[in-house]
């Protein structure tokens, strides 16, 4: 079940929500009815701080725990400042001109062939920028370790996040962590870059997640 956020793809007309902690938040109200059979979530970049938040807040309410929690691609909410960003030379986006914007963005990012024209560019900026906003503003709204398991992915060669920066999740669990790293499947002309495993190798992924679910589910 993909979340879709205010502000993005389908719900474009809403307003986008600016925190972390605020999108948790909805995530938490929305979901509730659906938290009546085992579950588990995964959140893949900016989602794994998004997920870890909504965790939280499920903690908070006594509500019920994932049979597991895959946070992927994104150090761990412990570090995040703009200073532990792997990205040293502009740590924050949101703060920059369209002009210093875009190259600091495709020097993260790789360059994405849908984003290279202007009334592209000027459509979506405002929500990047937000969006990054909420990630460089975000302050976890409690640290104390999480009482599920919790896999950790991470994508061979994504400049993104430090191995030990994935391995840094292990502080956020009470019971058992593990790792499991991607690589990057680029067929013929498909665009593609290590901080995308999810989506150009997810094949791999889906393989992985039956593997290591099924023994949990069928408990």
């Amino acid at each position: 079940m993909p979340i879709e956020l205010p502000g993005h793809g389908n719900r474009q007309a809403e307003a986008p929500i600016t925190t972390i902690t605020g999108i948790a938040l909805a995530a938490a109200e929305a979901l509730e009815p659906w938290l009546d059979k085992p579950f588990v979530v995964l959140g893949h970049s900016m989602g794994a701080w998004v997920a870890y938040e909504w965790l939280q807040e499920l903690v908070r309410r006594g509500g019920p725990m994932p049979v597991k929690a895959y946070f992927s691609a994104n150090r761990a909410p412990q570090l995040h400042a703009p200073e532990h960003d792997a990205d040293v030379v502009t740590p924050e986006l949101h703060v920059l001109a369209p002009d210093m914007f875009w190259p600091a963005f495709e020097r993260r990012y790789g360059v994405n062939p849908e984003l290279q024209k202007d009334w592209v560019r000027d459509y979506v900026i405002e929500l990047l920028k937000t969006d990054f906003g909420a990630l460089e503003r975000y302050e976890p709204s409690c640290t104390a370790p999480l009482p599920c398991p919790i896999t950790c992915f991470g994508g061979n060669g994504d400049g993104r996040y430090s191995p030990g920066q994935i391995a840094a999740w292990s502080q956020c669990t009470t019971e058992a962590f593990t790792e499991q790293w991607f690589d990057t499947n680029k067929g013929d002309g498909q665009w593609a870059t290590p901080h995308r495993f999810v989506f150009d190798n997810k094949e791999a992924v889906l393989s992985f997640l039956e593997q290591d679910l099924l023994p949990l589910l069928l408990v």
